[in-house]
This record gives structure tokens, C-alpha cells and sequence, in this order.
């Protein structure tokens, strides 16, 4: 996967280097840093008091797969008021 930083408000790269230095995160805006930092989080493990990391080296990046974010209104079971949808509508623009 090409990764388009200029492109993608909530795309990250994340490297662990294996001889343990500084990982690096690298992000354009607060969306995506927050994304990175949430991964990074989410590579350790604590087993009786010691953190741990799953083997490294690790080198992550990603993006969304569209620029765009959809939206999907399950009105089966419950209908929407007409004015709820609206306003949904007109924040997504």
C-alpha cells in the first residue's frame, strides 16, 4: 500500500526499530497522530507489572482506503424522523 501523506488527514507511519531505539511516528494533523499514537498503545502488554511489545521490528502504515467517510441509516427496526436525517445529511457536507 502507497501511503499519500499530503493527501489523507488520518494516515500514520509507525516504526519500532529491533535494537530497541526510539520508535518514530510520523502523522500530518491531530487526526492521524491520535490514530498512531492509539496503535502504538496498543502494541504493548503488561504481564505482572513489566510492559511488554510484541517482537520487533514493527513498521506500520495506514490510511483510510477511501477520502471519504460513508454512513448507513438502518431504518428497519426504527424509523428516523425526516428532520434527524436531514440534519445528518447536512453535517456530512
Amino acid at each position: 500500500m502507497r501511503w499519500r501523506s499530503q493527501d489523507c488527514v488520518e494516515g500514520f507511519s509507525l516504526t519500532v526499530p529491533p535494537d530497541g531505539s526510539q520508535a518514530e511516528l510520523k502523522a500530518n494533523p491531530t487526526l492521524g497522530l491520535f490514530k498512531g499514537l492509539t496503535t502504538f498503545s496498543q502494541l504493548w502488554y503488561d504481564l505482572d507489572g513489566i510492559a511488554y511489545t510484541v517482537e520487533a521490528p514493527i513498521a506500520i502504515m495506514d490510511e483510510p482506503a477511501y477520502p471519504y467517510r460513508g454512513l448507513m441509516l438502518d431504518t428497519a427496526g426504527d424509523y428516523f424522523p425526516i428532520a434527524d436525517i436531514q440534519r445528518t445529511l447536512d453535517d456530512m457536507i
